[in-house]
């Protein structure tokens, strides 16, 4: 259940923001709830991890695959954060299908149930678990798979190897797709990204890229 917000808190938000909770943890030394127009986000201490941003980097991707209209009985979410893909799913979308989702800190997870009351979604699961470790051991085929992981505002390398996507193919069912999300705002990162374009298309046989506004590229590959 969300924790209430005071009347004056609220009404604060919508002329600067106002700071919820601040805390930390093993893997995010700054994690910060902010309530911003009425709305609460989850921030790491440069980058949004759920709710801003980020929420609409997925809204525009979901669009622009046309989620809605597809079939989709299974999603697997790598990096869950507060639950901005499931939010969309369920509350925007409306789709009923069964998320999988999985965060490897544990703090995020509490700030997630505490704060965004991801325990109302009835068909969605979440694991406290690395990426790798859990693609690697998986045994279950989803519709889509997201990566959306991130360490503030930089991709773990662990998750760019051919061996990781290669994990992330045999989670797929036949002709599911698999997005992954990346920020592109140096030459060092404009790099990785496409060496990343290059891994994909080796492994999956197939690339292209989602191009939204700003600095986040979404490759998209198709399990075919």
């Amino acid at each position: 259940m969300k924790e209430p917000i005071a009347w004056n808190t609220y009404i604060a938000s919508y002329l600067w923001g106002t700071i919820l909770e601040t805390t930390a943890s093993k893997y995010n030394p700054t994690l910060e709830v902010w309530l911003i127009n009425g709305k609460k986000i989850l921030n790491a201490a440069r980058a949004n991890y759920s709710y801003g941003s980020l929420h609409k980097v997925f809204q525009k991707t979901f669009r622009s695959i046309k989620l809605k209209n597809k079939k989709t009985q299974s999603i697997l979410v790598l990096g869950f954060g507060a639950g901005s893909i499931a939010s969309i799913v369920y509350d925007e979308l409306k789709l009923n299908c069964k998320i999988t989702g999985v965060e490897i800190d544990a703090t995020i997870i509490e700030l997630a149930k505490r704060h965004f009351d991801i325990n109302r979604f009835e068909n969605l699961n979440v694991h406290c678990a690395a990426a790798e470790e859990f693609v690697q051991h998986c045994t279950d085929k989803y519709d889509l798979i997201c990566v959306d992981i991130f360490n503030d505002m930089t991709v773990p390398t662990s998750v760019e190897t051919a061996s990781f996507l290669m994990s992330l193919k045999n989670c797929l069912n036949p002709k599911g797709t698999m997005l992954f999300n990346k920020i592109v705002d140096s030459k060092n990162k404009q790099k990785t990204f496409l060496d990343l374009k290059d891994k994909i298309s080796k492994v999956f046989g197939n690339m292209d890229v989602i191009r939204l506004n700003g600095t986040n590229r979404v490759l998209l590959a198709i399990n075919a």
